[in-house]
């Protein structure tokens, strides 16, 4: 029975580690903390798939290796703590962090060089191995000593960070550790046989519960990824591996030989899975390319193009970015509404009747034009003054909500490039405008269309969206904004969460701010390109009840939820750029 549940556990045990330290890999890098919890995994997974082998054939000197595994582990597990801490706490810490990685290199380097270092591994294969009462099992001892006050240390005093919502779960994994740690290191001089399996399944406990807490400490934003991603990879992966594994034990193969179908299996799914991240993040460079020339060919013809052909522009950047069947942009006339660009869509020269395409926020089309499917208002000053419509998406049934709020932020663009675009025909006419004049307003004309161009070009990822919006939900709280994953993501420094939050309330403040127009906030009813810096300031900062900004802005509780979602786009945008 003892020989079962060891077999299982260590199976499992190299199973898990290596899916969870590939996965880490591919999702966090090049974070420091994850790269520390991949190596950590990927050392631990080698050690378990040695105890695994060691149950069916056993190899003299194998245990060797595997305590040089558990060697390699343990100190990259205090890496990692250490990298939890604030600059200033590791600095204090520096001293001893170097005596333990030495005396880490010092036990590896005596266990190697050693003869006999573990003694009868013959037929000892369910207890820990024994070690001689010599020079590297002191180091060792030390080394582990060190190592299990130094988490602790780390863990509880200080910043306390075992004791954060965060660290909780790196104090549980640790505690863990430390107990395998004394496991081992009693029952490798122990008179009486001790079981590998309490070795063992302390180990795992505690760098699974590692792995689990980098990936909720990165919140799985690193690289972007959604959060059932975690749960579905794994299931998928380790589903697929495991009937690999299985047919092998029902064809006969020998369970060493199962384990490395297990292993090797994992880790080619894991490179499949590298592929096509390198792929998406290719087809994502090559999108960038094309609308920094887009964006390149507005700055070039900035002097001789006129208002339709700036709008020719963007909306052939938003069709390829939305990937639609086509689309197009009419601005309001006397009779309706004139096609000013279009691309596979409606003519440019018609007019679309108000009564089609007069609307108050994104809407949904069953028909009512050609080919358009989704048509977005351009309003300013209470008036709709253009229209963006577009056709059926090419690669998809319909249009996401984020797809939706993009387009509605695009609107807003367009809607401050007319009104400004208006403006400054209208003073051009001025014969007493002066030069410096002129050169302001053209500046700010070119600014907003810089700003429609990185709305579209620069979309960012709804994760980290939703990262800004928590962390704006809890501004007025230091404490939790310092334990934020945006504080984290952002590199905050601080000597504690209070202060990290101070860091990251100033920097949120100053980003609102800077979204804030040229001039004094106007009294009444306000132009939309004061909605965003309206919206975040007044909803988040001032703590005004929503429905009090939907009556002073005049809008319904539909356009006040899109208009907060753009305006928490443009805030993550420009937190990114920063």
């Amino acid at each position: 029975m003892l020989f079962i549940i060891t077999s299982l556990v260590d199976f499992a045990a190299m199973a898990i580690t290596l899916w969870l330290g590939l996965y880490l890999l591919g999702r966090s890098f090049p974070h420091p903390i994850a790269l520390r919890a991949v190596v950590m995994l990927l050392a631990f997974s080698v050690f378990f798939f040695g105890a695994f082998s060691n149950l069916y054939h056993q190899y003299v000197g194998m245990a060797v290796w595997r305590a040089i595994m558990v060697i390699i582990g343990f100190g990259t597990w205090y890496s990692l703590i250490s990298q939890l801490m604030s600059s200033k706490k590791q600095a204090d810490f520096s001293r001893l962090e170097i005596g333990i990685y030495l005396l880490g290199a010092v036990a590896i380097i005596l266990m190697l060089v050693s003869p006999n270092v573990f003694t009868n591994e013959g037929g000892n294969y369910l207890y820990v191995a024994h070690m001689n009462l010599g020079w590297p099992y002191i180091i060792w001892t030390i080394f582990q000593i060190l190592v299990s006050y130094s988490l602790l240390s780390k863990l509880l005093s200080g910043e306390k960070i075992g004791l954060t919502s965060h660290g909780r779960y790196f104090l549980l994994a640790s505690i863990f550790g430390i107990l395998a740690a004394v496991y081992l290191t009693v029952g490798l001089i122990s008179p009486i046989p001790v079981p590998r399996l309490g070795q063992d399944l302390f180990t795992f406990c505690g760098i699974f519960l590692v792995g689990l807490a980098v990936a909720r400490h990165q919140a799985m934003v690193e690289r972007r990824v959604s959060l059932p991603d975690f749960p579905v990879n794994g299931v998928t992966v380790l589903g697929i591996s495991g009937v690999y594994a299985f047919l092998g034990w029902r064809f006969g193969l020998d369970p060493e030989v199962v384990a490395f179908v297990m292993y090797f299996a994992i880790f080619t799914h894991a490179l499949t899975d590298y592929a096509r991240d390198f792929l998406d993040r290719l087809r994502l460079r090559q999108d960038n390319t094309f609308r920094k020339k887009l964006y390149r060919l507005e700055n070039e013809q900035s002097e001789r193009q006129n208002l339709y052909l700036r709008m020719k522009i963007s909306l052939g950047l938003l069709i390829h970015t939305l990937i639609a069947s086509g689309g197009f942009v009419a601005m309001r006339r006397d009779e309706g509404f004139e096609v000013i660009a279009s691309q596979n869509s409606i003519s440019p020269g018609n007019f679309l009747l108000p009564g089609f395409v007069q609307v108050e926020e994104v809407t949904r089309l069953d028909g009512e034009l050609n080919g358009v499917t989704l048509i977005a208002p351009v309003i300013e000053n209470q008036i709709q003054v253009a229209v963006i419509g577009l056709g059926k998406p090419r690669l998809r049934l319909d249009y996401s909500e984020d797809d939706l709020d993009l387009l509605a932020e695009v609107a807003d663009r367009i809607g401050a490039i007319i009104l400004m675009n208006t403006l400054k025909v209208a003073h051009s006419n001025r014969p007493e405008k002066s030069d410096a004049g002129a050169s302001l307003e053209e500046a700010a004309y070119n600014s907003k269309v810089d700003e429609l161009v990185l709305s579209i070009a620069e979309n960012p990822d709804a994760g980290f969206v939703k990262i800004v919006e928590d962390s704006l939900r809890r501004l007025l709280d230091y404490n939790r904004l310092g334990e934020s994953a945006l504080a984290s993501q952002l590199g905050i420094v601080g000597n504690s969460h209070v202060e990290r939050g101070k860091i990251l309330y100033t920097l949120l403040l100053e980003s609102i701010e800077s979204l804030h127009p040229v001039g004094a906030r106007p009294k009444g009813a306000l132009p939309r390109i004061w909605f965003n810096c309206v919206v975040l300031y007044d909803a988040y900062v001032a703590s005004i009840p929503n429905r009090e900004i939907m009556a002073r802005l005049y809008i319904s509780e539909g356009t006040f939820n899109r208009t907060r979602r753009n305006a928490l786009r443009s805030l993550a945008r420009l937190l990114l750029e920063k």
